[in-house]
């Protein structure tokens, strides 16, 4: 169960050059527990950037270089990166100094499908101590539908992944719900839900932090295979109070919003919106 410490499964790194990383004494912006875990909380996404809804002012946690919802079959690439927070101290009246980096963890990808990949939509491991690579296929089981997501290897680079174990069961339970298990199909780690074109995931059990990671990043690897196959515009440039914005207009306020790092101004602004139009989000 990945909520035991003692039962945590041995990252794994296969394939590509192995990526050195000699970062500076920083941690992740979510605290954790005297075993390592950190603690359940729900997650939303928002444009490309993901936050932890459990107070309004919330720092992001999550950024992807793209918003899922403007991704389609036409798009092969996009890097997701962890937020790390330290604390250095200050000799100044003003005291302790919080510094913030991102950290490059994964780079979710999609493969072209007439090369037959045994997974076209996939996460490339990119640093060393998370899950490694992580390839995810439909799955149809008695009375249901979903997904399974596998830790994967590369025999040698170039190479096709291969898939080794099972590292989330993910089932459909209903329109814009998703349920998430662990790889033996015992223990529900986080259910997810999209629901007018708000993408959120409660994580309900602690994780250790390289389970977390593949989590969520295998999260929104199924939200853009899913939005791409739905062929839908993300939203019409006629529509509402948009009807007077260029794209690049748009890009600059989602970009502003994003960096104002706040849980409370995202949801204000995505609400005010039109539904089509939603923070890259499809309507």
């Amino acid at each position: 169960m990945f909520g035991d410490k003692s039962e945590k499964a041995t990252p794994v790194y296969s394939g590509g050059d192995p990526v050195a990383d000699v970062p500076p004494s920083y941690s992740e912006g979510v605290p954790t527990s005297s075993d390592g875990l950190i603690p359940a909380g729900t997650l939303l996404l928002a444009g490309t950037t993901i936050f932890n809804t459990a107070s309004a002012s919330s720092p992001p946690l999550y950024e992807l270089t793209y918003p899922i919802g403007h991704l389609r079959e036409s798009n092969t690439s996009v890097s997701f990166y962890r937020y790390e927070n330290s604390v250095r101290d200050s000799s100044g009246a003003s005291g302790p100094q919080v510094a913030s980096r991102k950290k490059h963890i994964f780079d979710l990808k999609r493969d072209p499908t007439v090369t037959e990949p045994p997974f076209p939509y996939h996460l490339n491991s990119v640093s060393r101590g998370n899950v490694g690579h992580v390839g995810i296929k439909t799955h149809r089981r008695l009375g249901g539908s979903g997904y399974r997501a596998w830790r994967a290897t590369r025999a040698r680079e170039g190479a096709d992944l291969e898939a080794k174990e099972v590292l989330f069961n993910i089932k459909t339970r209903g329109s814009g719900r998703q349920e998430w298990r662990d790889g033996s199909d015992k223990t529900v780690l986080a259910h997810e839900t999209s629901e007018e074109g708000i993408h959120k995931l409660q994580i309900v059990v602690p994780l250790t932090q390289d389970i977390r990671d593949g989590l969520v990043a295998t999260w929104c690897l199924r939200l853009w295979w899913e939005i791409a196959l739905s062929k839908v515009e993300p939203f019409s440039w006629n529509e509402g109070e948009l009807s007077n914005q260029t794209p690049s207009t748009w890009y600059e306020t989602s970009a502003n919003l994003n960096s104002s790092c706040s849980v409370k101004n995202v949801l204000q602004y995505n609400s005010s919106l039109p539904s089509g139009a939603r923070l890259g989000l499809v309507p």
